[in-house]
């Protein structure tokens, strides 16, 4: 069963929530009023998603605890707040969220929100598993290996590559192919 971590500071908003995630097929892996808390009991609850709400009593709110939680951590977040006003929702984009959620809200719309923010943390997982998968494969062939993007410029680089060029990769990535690998014979 997915264990979902709530942080949020009203007790009895807190209490309906928990109900609602146990209702709708999820167990919670706590209850935190602060951002702090969240961050020092992570790791020990190993929650597969966290609720966050945005405005938390403390030295952190709930976009600023998520931002230091995921320094540390590879969790989806979904904030669930109150606050709908543009410059709270431009906040949020910066913590990376995989769900913004507006109380109050139902368990239908809490399960919805749940269920796509761990689908595409799944995703992305997979993702990164499989680029990283291809770099290792890429790094372990003798072939030089030059990826370029749609603009002409250099995307990825293998280390064949870099043995070949006899450079770093740093100045090589984004810069134009043309300047990077001169191909044809000299006459």
């Amino acid at each position: 069963m997915r264990k979902i971590l709530l942080v949020e500071d009203d007790r009895i908003t807190s209490r309906l929530i928990q109900k609602y995630i146990v209702d709708i097929g999820y167990s919670v892996a706590g209850a935190v009023s602060s951002g702090e808390e969240a961050s020092e009991l992570i790791e020990s609850m190993e929650p597969d998603l966290v609720l966050m709400d945005i405005n938390l009593e403390g030295k952190l709110d709930g976009i600023e605890s998520a931002k230091s939680i995921n320094s540390r951590f590879s969790l989806p977040f979904v904030y669930i707040t109150s606050s709908s006003d543009y410059s709270t929702i431009e906040r949020a984009k910066e913590g990376n969220a995989y769900g913004y959620i507006i109380k109050p809200f139902d368990k239908r719309d809490l399960r919805a929100t749940i269920e796509m923010a761990l689908l595409r943390h799944e995703m992305e997982m997979r993702i990164r598993e499989d680029e990283n998968r291809m770099s290792t494969i890429l790094n372990s062939i003798i072939d030089a290996v030059l990826v370029v993007d749609g603009n002409g410029s250099v995307s990825y680089v293998n280390a064949a590559s870099l043995r070949m060029l006899q450079r770093e990769c740093e100045d090589l990535i984004g810069k134009p192919v043309v300047d990077v690998v001169k191909i044809g014979s000299s006459a």
